[in-house]
């Protein structure tokens, strides 16, 4: 697929407020600098929409029971582009950043098998 980027994450942004209306105070900026409005990117939309669902939910779940804001952030050229999710929740501890995308971690306590940024790592990396 060739996906238009600012016209995807301006969707995906508001589907992911819709989400979080009901039961978070948690809201989702997106913000496009002027020299990205026009950015494509090979990639499956379907696999591309599930790695930033499951990134911005993570982002939402860091801030626990509190409220706060998640910034999707579109930038790049011609020849790149960069997809920033920023929060300012608990955060990952500085020891499991290294671990990132190799094994299953989750801090979302007992039940949850931590598999969503691991299966991200696997789909980003099946891209090239």
């Amino acid at each position: 697929d060739l996906v238009f980027l600012p016209i995807f994450l301006d969707d995906l942004v508001r589907q992911k407020n819709m989400e979080f209306s009901s039961n978070k105070k948690t809201s989702v900026v997106f913000q496009c600098a002027d020299q990205s409005s026009g950015l494509f990117v090979k990639a499956s939309s379907v696999e591309l929409r599930c790695v930033l669902s499951n990134i911005i939910n993570n982002a939402a779940e860091s801030y626990g029971v509190g409220s706060g804001e998640i910034d999707v952030v579109l930038t790049g050229d011609s020849a790149f582009c960069s997809i920033q999710i920023v929060d300012r929740g608990a955060g990952i501890p500085p020891s499991y950043l290294a671990e990132l995308g190799k094994k299953a971690i989750s801090f979302k306590g007992a039940g949850s098998r931590g598999l969503g940024l691991t299966h991200a790592f696997k789909i980003i990396e099946g891209w090239g």
